[in-house]
Formats: C-alpha cells, structure tokens, sequence
C-alpha cells in the first residue's frame, strides 16, 4: 500500500488526520525525488502550516532514511521488511 501510494505521488488524496501535514508531506516527498530543485517555496508553506525548521528537517530526513532503507533492501531482494524482524 505505501509503495503503491510513494509511485502514485498524489499527496492530495494522502489520507492525514490534519490538513496541517499536507505541505510537510509534500516537501518530505519532493526533497527525495527531486533534491537539486529549490524548495524555498514548499519550505515556506511548511512554515506558514506551522511546522518549524526543526519539524521539516526532522520529516525530509524521516523520508530520506525510508527511501536509503528501500534500496538497501531492494539491493537483498527483500520484499517485506519483517523478513528482518
């Protein structure tokens, strides 16, 4: 199911408990795909949603750790992670 909504991208049918954690998910989403391009914007709405720098770094980072984990275990052929469990 994530991996098919992570294909998909489409953050505006993201199922979130707030509408708060829409910019940060789509910034956390953007940074891994496309880290060369300029996310001053999508920082900036993050902000003005409330969230901190520290949130934002702690979401791009959360995100970045899942994706370096996914080709980890891509690389092992591991399809579920409770393999390792």
């Amino acid at each position: 199911m994530i991996r098919r909504f992570a294909a998909d991208c489409n953050v505006s049918k993201a199922p979130l408990e707030d509408e708060k954690e829409r910019p940060l998910l789509e910034l956390a989403l953007a940074a891994v795909s496309d880290p060369q391009n300029d996310k001053a914007e999508m920082i900036e709405a993050a902000r003005t949603a409330g969230w901190s720098d520290r949130d934002v770094f702690d979401a791009v980072l959360q995100a970045a750790s899942y994706r370096a984990l996914s080709f980890v275990l891509k690389l092992f052929n591991v399809e579920r992670q409770e393999a390792f469990v």
